[in-house]
């Protein structure tokens, strides 16, 4: 897998466009935290991935019943061919042009935006995970603001084994309340912009 070739519509400046997750880290352009504060939706999302991806049996027979084509083809592929893509929901099109490059070299990939007209769960989305045996991170500037993604990586990798402890998911609405229950008077600048995702309250850096 890593000797994928880098596809020659892509400036150098992309070179790095598909990075193995066992590659992240400290340094890396997502970053991996032990604790994370997200919304509601997020958080949801994480629990639901890591779900299927404990599960696989189970949420890939619940999807085969709606996407039958889809999970046939991917099951059919042998597991060193198969290729997991993480990346931000926004850009299918750059996904779908290096599924494509992949595909010519004999692999199968999937990103989550693939189960369209019919949308993937969170749960669906861990099990295609938990049947691969590689793992990539579309690496956008989009896909490293993303909460989603960001979840997504750490799931995936604590899952895979890169990571010995299991990341700390906090949804912010519960931290709010904490907040409120122990009458803080105050919150660091860095708190109030990772709970509002407002720019507004974010500290220039």
């Amino acid at each position: 897998m890593d000797d994928i070739p880098v596809g020659k519509r892509h400036s150098p400046q992309q070179k790095n466009l598909l990075i193995p997750l066992k590659e992240l880290g400290s340094g890396s352009a997502v970053k991996v935290t032990a604790v994370k504060v997200v919304n509601l939706r997020v958080w949801q999302f994480y629990h639901g991935f890591r779900k299927g991806a404990d599960n696989p049996d189970r949420y890939l027979g619940f999807m085969r019943a709606k996407q039958p084509s889809l999970v046939d083809a991917w099951l059919k592929t042998p597991r060193d061919k198969r290729i997991f893509i993480v990346g931000s929901g926004k850009e299918s099109e750059l996904a779908d042009s290096k599924s494509r490059d992949l595909q010519k070299q004999g692999y199968r990939t999937f990103f989550f935006n693939d189960c369209k007209p019919i949308a993937c769960n969170d749960a669906h989305v861990g099990a295609m995970l938990a049947t691969a045996d590689n793992a990539y991170f579309l690496n956008t500037p989009l896909a490293q603001q993303s909460r989603f993604v960001e979840v997504e990586i750490a799931a995936a990798r604590r899952f895979l084994g890169y990571e010995a402890k299991e990341p700390i998911v906090i949804p912010a609405e519960d931290l709010l309340k904490e907040i409120k229950k122990q009458s803080m008077s105050r919150m660091d600048d860095r708190i109030v912009c990772e709970i509002s995702y407002s720019r507004k309250l974010c500290p220039v850096e």
